[in-house]
């Protein structure tokens, strides 16, 4: 369960009954753009921002208008929507913890100053987010640079849960083309288009003079802000800009993944990478597994993978008739059911096309 903060409960009232149905786009094409990575706070109203908790603070603005991240104690959640350098952050609500006065104290503070920003500048390195004025109320450093070097990592067939992917859009004489990229401290996530063979590669992070540079092998993903380089197969493609996308399902079909799901209270994400992966976030994305995709068992209009590893027992169950989101009413043709050791959660899915 979950509960909006009763103090932004009143400010997000009055944002929606002044602006319902409107939503500021996005930053110009081209700009750097704070979507997509991790933001650690490192300074609350000018002041350097030590965690009372023994957590970073942290947020992540997501393609799809929504944003989340750790405030201390809880998981925390809401949307925003972008207008030049205008920022618009509205329904923000956290999972219900108890933690120490000092943590939930610093914890409200924190939320509090977040919904009151209007304005924003990003670097390559820092995201400011301030008042009418331009004074900074937070600023937050981007996780990847305070992450160390590792050495690189090979291929791999069953990729981890992923978090906050993001496309990019490299330009190319044969052609347009987009890859999918999640970039963390330690190592990035590429899933390749088909032209270059499809698949799913785990690159290690090594030293760069700027941004945040990952290699494998003759594989190689350079991240500055909002622009990447790719090289591979002796083929460097410069220029390479992140791509807004609209959902999370549209970043999903950028992957290949065949069909997803998510779930309410609490809430949860699933994807089905066919012949690779099924994985599973949950507890509004605090935890995640992964399994291979078992052989599926259909019986009439109901589609059932069980899937056990030495971590994890999974078993998905897809039924293919009209299911309404309990929180968006939204639609769609499958009603799903996960139980992950013993625990069942309940949602809705379709095919990612």
């Amino acid at each position: 369960m979950y509960e909006l903060n009763g103090a932004l409960t009143i400010l997000l009232a009055i944002s929606l009954a002044a602006c319902a149905g409107s939503r500021l786009p996005d930053p110009i094409e081209g700009a750097l753009s704070p979507v997509g990575p991790t933001w650690v706070a490192a300074a609350l109203d000018g002041i350097d921002f030590e965690p009372a908790g023994d957590r970073p603070v942290t947020i992540v603005l997501e393609p799809n208008g929504r944003f989340s991240g750790w405030a201390g104690c809880n998981r925390y959640f809401g949307t925003y929507a972008f207008e030049g350098d205008r920022i618009r952050v509205s329904e923000v609500g956290s999972t219900k913890m108890a933690c120490p006065a000092p943590i939930m104290s610093q914890e409200q503070r924190y939320l509090n100053t977040l919904d009151s920003a209007v304005r924003f500048r990003v670097d390559e390195e820092f995201l400011d987010l301030m008042d009418a004025t331009g004074k900074p109320m937070i600023r937050f450093v981007r996780e990847a640079q305070l992450g160390r070097d590792v050495s690189a990592r090979s291929p791999s067939t069953v990729p981890p849960p992923p978090d906050l992917p993001v496309v990019f859009s490299c330009p190319d004489a044969g052609g347009d083309f987009r890859f999918a990229a999640l970039a963390g401290a330690d190592a990035a996530s590429l899933w390749l288009p088909e032209r270059f063979g499809g698949g799913y590669y785990v690159l290690g992070r090594t030293r760069a003079a700027s941004g945040a540079r990952y290699e494998a092998d003759t594989l190689t993903f350079w991240n500055k802000g909002g622009e990447a380089l790719l090289a591979l197969a002796g083929r460097s493609f410069e220029g390479c800009r992140m791509v807004a996308l609209r959902s999370p399902w549209d970043e999903a079909r950028y992957r290949g993944i065949e069909f997803r799901a998510t779930g309410n209270e609490p809430g949860w994400a699933l994807e089905l990478d066919e012949g690779r992966a099924i994985r599973f976030r949950y507890g509004y994305g605090e935890h995640q597994a992964a399994t291979p995709v078992p052989e599926p068992i259909t019986s009439g209009t109901t589609t059932t993978y069980r899937a056990r590893t030495e971590a994890h027992d999974l078993t998905l169950v897809i039924e293919r008739r009209p299911c309404t989101d309990s929180m968006s009413g939204e639609r769609f043709d499958s009603a799903v059911t996960v139980t992950l050791d013993g625990e069942t959660y309940r949602g809705c899915g379709r095919q990612v096309d």
